[in-house]
């Protein structure tokens, strides 16, 4: 919202950096929820598990 405000009060010329914050956010909205993703990425990259140091797992909603 506040980048819509700069091009908003400022004009076309910080359009730019609009677009992309946009950009970004759907981006990030299409991967999905965070903690899923980290878990997912933990689950992928982790040790075996007899040689984890944390509990991965979902946590609870």
């Amino acid at each position: 919202m506040a980048a819509a405000y700069v091009v908003a009060r400022h004009g076309a010329v910080y359009a730019p950096l609009f677009e992309r914050l946009e950009s970004e956010l759907a981006e990030l909205r299409a991967k999905g929820d965070p903690v899923s993703r980290a878990c997912r990425y933990l689950e992928i990259n982790a040790l075996p598990a007899g040689k984890r140091p944390v509990s991965i797992s979902s946590p609870a909603a």
